[in-house]
């Protein structure tokens, strides 16, 4: 996918988000009072407080997240995946996440020294470093398979990892709320992932913050509504293909 492809995708979900939704809401809203009419004007502009409210509240972005994590299942176990004959753990990058993907990776490494990990040079750019920083982590550079051409999103790492995979099982490493659309987007290309998720947040509400909107709530309720966006996109996708077939 190419950079004003990736842009152009982006924009047309942007209402789909709370803050995009909100915004349009109170546009509409705004032009409706100035157009004199003031009961559906006031009705655009309640709903975008409700819609902001209610996304920046702790229990919306948990509830949305934990669904999608506890989908993703448990932590990566080494001795799991060396029985079902793993010679590949993948890592997926995300910007900011993917120094705690790279990490998780290492960890799988570490108890695996026979497998290869296999990055793209966006994982490693994101996180400011290279494979011979990754050598303070043990990680010595044979054991590194890294591939140049940059992925804007999962669709884009799919194709770019899958030529290595092929067919034979291999340990995906992505954040939990990720994993079940990386799975889906995988399982796709024929692909056999073995989900080993990182980055669990499902533990960090407490019941007295549960009604206390937040800024950093809309940003969950962002992330895992992505996920779902993502999901029913490519649900639709194949469905659609399969019905013209």
């Amino acid at each position: 996918m190419n950079s004003f492809i990736h842009l152009l995708k982006q924009s047309a979900v942007w209402p789909l988000y709370p803050v995009g939704a909100t915004f349009l809401l109170l546009l509409v809203g705004a032009t409706l009072l100035l157009s004199a009419n003031k009961k559906a004007g006031i009705f655009f502009i309640l709903a975008a407080g409700i819609v902001l409210f209610v996304f920046s509240l702790p229990w919306t972005g948990f509830t949305l997240l934990h669904r999608l994590e506890v989908e993703a299942g448990p932590y990566g176990e080494p001795a799991k995946l060396r029985a079902a004959g793993v010679r590949y753990i993948v890592v997926l990058n995300n910007g900011l996440a993917s120094e705690s993907r790279l990490l998780e990776g290492i960890r799988l490494w570490r108890e695996m020294p026979n497998t290869q990990l296999v990055l793209s040079r966006r994982t490693l750019n994101s996180v400011d470093a290279r494979a011979d920083g990754l050598r303070r982590f043990g990680v010595p550079r044979e054991a590194l398979l890294i591939l140049e051409p940059q992925a804007l999103d999962t669709a884009d790492e799919v194709t770019l990892f899958k030529p290595i995979v092929g067919s034979e099982p291999f340990a995906l490493v992505t954040s939990a709320f990720h994993m079940p659309r990386a799975v889906q987007l995988f399982r796709g290309k024929g692909a056999r992932p073995i989900p080993c998720p990182c980055e669990f947040d499902n533990n960090r509400l407490s019941t007295h913050e549960l009604f206390v909107p937040s800024f950093s709530n809309l940003e969950y309720s962002k992330l895992a509504l992505h996920e779902y966006y993502g999901r029913l996109f490519y649900w639709i996708k194949d469905r659609t293909l399969s019905s013209s077939e």
